[in-house]
Order: structure tokens, then sequence, then C-alpha cells
């Protein structure tokens, strides 16, 4: 993903999340969608959203396809969309998608750590709609 402007002059409105599965060991998984402001270093900092969003799927391998449409979240600013792992299934595998030194993302090992750069580019991705002034 390019790096984004400090401000975007037009609402937008997030409609879907997509999230790519390269392997899944197991039966099913449980996230929940979180969108975060970034502050001025670029980093992920408030969650922007009212109301939990969670995710769940039995996908082995391909796209998780999250209509949030309904959800009405809007921002006109630079945000950070995540998926937070909810419970630890036991031993299994899961994989995403990704590219090396493609987009920017970002990690951390639990909800109150602090966020990393990661250098890679995972396979998370949306589809917005601007408002059209």
């Amino acid at each position: 993903m390019p790096p984004l402007s400090p401000t975007i002059k037009k609402t937008a409105y997030l409609k879907k999340v997509y999230i790519s599965i390269a392997e899944s060991g197991y039966d099913s998984v449980f996230f929940r969608l979180n969108v975060y402001a970034l502050n001025k270093k670029g980093m992920p900092a408030e969650n922007i959203l009212n109301q939990a969003i969670y995710v769940s799927s039995g996908i082995k391998q391909g796209i998780v396809d999250v209509d949030i449409s309904k959800y009405d979240i809007s921002f006109n600013q630079p945000v950070a969309i995540s998926i937070e792992w909810l419970k630890d299934l036991g031993k299994g595998n899961l994989f995403f998608s990704c590219k090396l030194f493609k987009g920017q993302s970002f990690a951390r090992k639990t909800s109150q750590a602090v966020w990393e750069k990661a250098p890679v580019g995972v396979g998370l991705w949306a589809d917005v709609d601007y408002e059209y002034k």
C-alpha cells in the first residue's frame, strides 16, 4: 500500500474487507476486525469502531470476503485495518498470503503490546467508497 497522506479531503466509507488465507490447519478461525486511526508517526493508535466486528471462517485456502457495509464505518484520515486472533486453537498452522517489502503492515503480540512495523505486506485489503463532491 502506498504511503497515505496525513489527511483525506473527502469522507471514505469502508465497505468490504478481504483476508487472504494461504493455508489453515484449523476447522475454523475466529477474529475480531479492528480499524485504527494512524498517529503522526504512521502507527495504529485509536480504534475508530463503535462496535465489535467478528469474523469466522472455515476456509482452508482462499479469500475470506467480509461485507461490513452495515456498520457504516467512515473516516477522513489514514487508517490501518487489522484482524485480532481471539482464541488459541492449539497446535496447527495458519498462514496468510504476503509480499516481502510490499505495502505496510503492523503487528503486536497482544492487544496491549506496542505496535511494530512488519517488513511484509499481509494479504488484507478493503473496498472503500469515497464521498463525491
